[in-house]
């Protein structure tokens, strides 16, 4: 379960739908028709309202009910919002040093932004206008601005890093490319959660290899260790595959060139640009909030084993598993390999030996772990259920008999060959393999209970005051009904 407060602001609203709790509207001076209701101190305003039903609000809300009534709901989302954030307020909250640690990333990579804006993006002339006919031209004027950006990236680079007068190794540069080349292509793997996992690896690089120097400058000596260093703080998706020389040297210039990059905007005290503050005082209060919501009402679960036990034991048939049918599953890039490969499972031939052609151990040990992590994302049953909307699967499997073989099949460019494995009419779980999804029950039961009943407390601490005039006042249709 996600942290509470980060639902919170972004109003997902948790794991939980509040109940449709009157509104309090006390017989006070009106509320202009701006504001949308008082939550003590804060207001909740008309167009924050709309600004978030429109981000979040529209597709939230409970479905099937009349627009009005659900935006009472959700005004009732935000009136919790700003009453927890109130509360919170008064309390004192001082960072973990991991949280300090986040806190300190975090505004470090938006000086990086800041920075960037700065130096490129403001260095760029205007866009021009759209004409009459733009769409005729729309993608040669992005390649156009896409160029600008690029050329603008260099020159700051090279601006940052010529005074180091870094000198670059072809040779370790290869070899690192090299590296490189051994992992799979980004877009090769099919299921985005595979290509997650593959762009996420690190190349496979001996512990002997890392203090290769790649590169010198007037700094000192640029390893191969510095470069995996940074290629391990690039975010995955964000990662390309340097397999070429030159694209390793143009992430060790990039990775160069971000230490001065770092201190210039510290020079430039980017720390205070409104943007950056805004962003870390943002992120701090989503902290606080998490603080504050682990004190008073986290701490009110109970999952001891006695409970456990009770609540498994009042309804034991609610943990069992749905039906569904396991199988095993591995692509191919070509048709023929994938052939080879169901010829081979329908002669007997075990899913260990397909692995092993498919994903053949190199020598190297580095290089034996990465293709040994490769083979294991298909080494495993998967589990085909009934709701799945792979429906040709599902139509293969309705009938299949255990070891039948299917495939090959093309799936966005890939051959997947399957071979199935068994029919699961739903196992019932005794209490000890149903343990973590009873504590888990028991968890959202005891949050949502406490959570509503801390958010009544505070009702009665902080008033709550509602416009209903300018509730009723808000837009009767949605945008998309309107049209």
């Amino acid at each position: 379960m996600r942290p509470f407060a980060i639902a919170l602001l972004a109003l997902g609203f948790l794991v939980w739908k509040p109940a449709d709790r009157a509104l309090a509207s006390q017989a006070r001076s009106p509320l202009p028709d701006t504001v949308l209701a008082q939550v003590g101190s804060r207001q909740v305003t008309r167009s924050e309202f709309l600004r978030q039903w429109e981000r979040l609000g529209a597709a939230d809300a409970p479905a099937g009910r009349p627009l009005r009534e659900r935006h009472r709901v959700f005004l009732n989302q935000l009136i919790d919002k700003e009453l927890l954030t109130q509360a919170a307020a008064t309390e004192t909250y001082t960072p973990t040093p991991e949280e300090e640690a986040k806190l300190g990333l975090l505004q470090l990579n938006l000086m990086r932004q800041a920075y960037y804006r700065m130096q490129v993006l403001d260095s760029l002339p205007p866009a021009a206008g759209a004409p009459a006919h733009a769409h005729a031209h729309a993608h040669s004027a992005d390649v156009d601005r896409a160029s600008q950006v690029q050329a603008a990236e260099s020159r700051l680079i090279e601006r940052l890093t010529a005074p180091l007068a870094p000198q670059w190794d072809e040779t370790v540069a290869a070899f690192l490319a090299r590296a490189f080349q051994k992992l799979p292509r980004p877009k090769e793997e099919g299921p985005g959660w595979m290509r997650w996992n593959y762009t996420a690896w690190m190349p496979p690089v001996a512990l002997a290899d890392t203090g290769r120097v790649l590169g010198r400058s007037t700094l000192g000596p640029f390893t191969i260790g510095r470069f995996l260093w940074h290629w391990a703080q690039v975010p995955p998706e964000q990662r390309d595959r340097p397999d070429t020389a030159s694209a390793v040297i143009d992430w060790a210039r990039n990775f160069l060139a971000q230490g001065i990059m770092d201190n210039e905007a510290r020079r430039l005290g980017l720390a205070r640009d409104p943007e950056v503050e805004a962003e870390v005082a943002k992120q701090r209060q989503i902290m606080a909030l998490d603080a504050y919501y682990r004190a008073h009402v986290s701490t009110r679960v109970d999952t001891s084993e006695t409970r456990l036990r009770a609540l498994y034991a009042k309804h034991p048939r609610a943990y069992d598993s749905p039906p569904f049918g396991k199988f095993l599953a591995v692509w191919y890039r070509r048709f023929d390999d994938a052939a080879a490969a169901r010829a081979a499972l329908e002669h007997g031939a075990r899913w260990d030996s397909i692995l092993a052609a498919r994903f053949p151990m190199p020598k190297d040990p580095a290089e034996a772990q990465l293709a040994r992590s490769e083979a294991d994302l298909y080494r495993y049953p998967q589990a085909q259920l009934a709701t799945s909307p792979d429906t040709t699967l599902s139509a293969w499997f309705a009938s299949a008999a255990p070891n039948q073989v299917f495939g090959p099949r093309n799936r966005a460019g890939q051959w997947w060959v399957y071979r199935f494995l068994a029919h699961d009419d739903g196992k019932a779980r005794s209490f000890e393999q149903a343990r973590a999804l009873v504590a888990e029950k028991a968890a959202y039961d005891d949050e949502e209970r406490a959570l509503r009943t801390h958010l009544d407390a505070l009702r009665t601490r902080y008033a709550v005051r509602v416009n209903d005039a300018a509730l009723a006042a808000l837009p009767s249709t949605e945008p998309h009904e309107a049209k």
